[in-house]
């Protein structure tokens, strides 16, 4: 995670030197965007909230089906790819906000400044929104 952020990260979430809930802590110091999907066939329901609840995309059954997998890799990746996409446009209209905030000013435009201030408050507020949202969205498989 050094070196490269991946849009996905599937993992069994018993492993020899760190547990599932330990990994996801670790990987969303890097991005919390990542979408991780564990897999696991030893894990209770109480816990797999908990795991839920941190924003992971799904959690699978041992044995795995090949379809659900791919059904659940496929929606994560566009998940994590959507996030990106969503706050790379954010941030391109942040940094030409501030330019055009100072233009508008200076033109005495007040009430479109005032208009256009509301609206990137409006964006900030949706990508929160998109990520809780997203967050809530994880689904159980069992």
């Amino acid at each position: 995670l050094d070196e490269v952020i991946p849009d996905l990260i599937i993992s069994d979430f018993k492993m020899p030197e760190m547990n599932g809930l330990e990994l996801i802590q670790e990987v969303y110091k890097k991005d919390e965007d990542i979408s991780v999907v564990f897999v696991s066939a030893f894990v209770t329901k109480e816990k797999m909230k908990e795991i839920l609840d941190y924003g992971v995309f799904t959690f699978l059954d041992k044995p795995i089906n090949e379809i659900e997998l791919l059904t659940a890799a496929k929606n994560a990746i566009a998940r994590s790819r959507s996030i990106r996409l969503f706050s790379r446009s954010l941030s391109q209209i942040l940094y030409h906000y501030a330019e055009l905030c100072d233009y508008l000013q200076e033109s005495n435009k007040k009430e479109l400044l005032q208009t256009l201030k509301e609206e990137v408050s409006h964006l900030l507020e949706q990508k929160e929104n998109l990520k809780n949202h997203l967050k809530r969205r994880s689904f159980i498989k069992s």
